[in-house]
Order: C-alpha cells, then sequence, then structure tokens
C-alpha cells in the first residue's frame, strides 16, 4: 500500500513502531516493520518483548486508521487497555522484517479484542490477544 503510514497512525516519531500497513480487509490487517540495532527498543541485535507488544497494538490503530481514512476521517485516538495470553515463541532480530497479523475478533461499542501473530523469517515469533478502547 503506498498511504504514508502516519496518516494512519496517531503516533509520531520516534515512537512510530511499524514501516507500512501491507494489506487489509474488512476485519484484518498485516503490516510490517524492520528495525536496525539503533531503533528504540532494540538491544544488543533484538528486538525487545514489550516492543513486540506494541507493533501488535500500532497494527490494530493502523487498521483503524485506514478504515476512518477510507470514509474521510482522520485517525482517532484509542487506547490499549488490555493484553491477553500474550505468548513469545522466539526471540526478533534486527535487520530482518517482522511481519504483524491482526484480526478484529469483537466489537463491543467502543471496544475491539483483536488477536494477532509476529512472524519473522517464516517462524512464528509471539502471539496474542488484545483488548483496546477506540474513541470514534
Amino acid at each position: 500500500m503506498d498511504t504514508n503510514i502516519e496518516q494512519l497512525l496517531p503516533h509520531r516519531f520516534p515512537m512510530v513502531m511499524i514501516d507500512e500497513l501491507f494489506s487489509f480487509d474488512q476485519d484484518s490487517a498485516v503490516a510490517v516493520k524492520c528495525f536496525d540495532d539503533n531503533s528504540y527498543g532494540t538491544l544488543n541485535g533484538f528486538v525487545t518483548q514489550p516492543l513486540l507488544v506494541e507493533v501488535m497494538a500500532q497494527t490494530v490503530a493502523a487498521f483503524h486508521g485506514k478504515h476512518r481514512q477510507q470514509h474521510g476521517m482522520e485517525p482517532s485516538l484509542g487506547l490499549l487497555v488490555g493484553v491477553n495470553s500474550f505468548e513469545f515463541m522466539e526471540s526478533a532480530k534486527t535487520q530482518h522484517r517482522l511481519e504483524i497479523s491482526i484480526r478484529i475478533d469483537k466489537v463491543l461499542g467502543q471496544f475491539r479484542i483483536a488477536s494477532g501473530t509476529i512472524h519473522q523469517l517464516d517462524k512464528l515469533i509471539a502471539k496474542g490477544e488484545m483488548k483496546f478502547y477506540i474513541n470514534d
């Protein structure tokens, strides 16, 4: 997709943690990110686990931003209000692209429940479920 990621997110540098919303549809999206060794949240050639949670949360934010953009609206503010059953299977390395896939599983008014996975070099790095409040 050719959209500037900052048009979809309320975040700004240095806190933008995804490079591109690669694809999206009605209830899912895929984003990509490649961290270098000097990126915020990296340590000794690895991406820290809290940063992996953040890239998934920002993929959900970009998903909502893209839907709002399609309706001529600006990105809305939202809050990550819960992280459930998040598991880390492998360590994520810098210099290699992460593929972040999310799916909106439930919409309860202004609350969203999303699940997702993070892959790198065809390996499952992390997976989990998150809860959000979206100020629509």
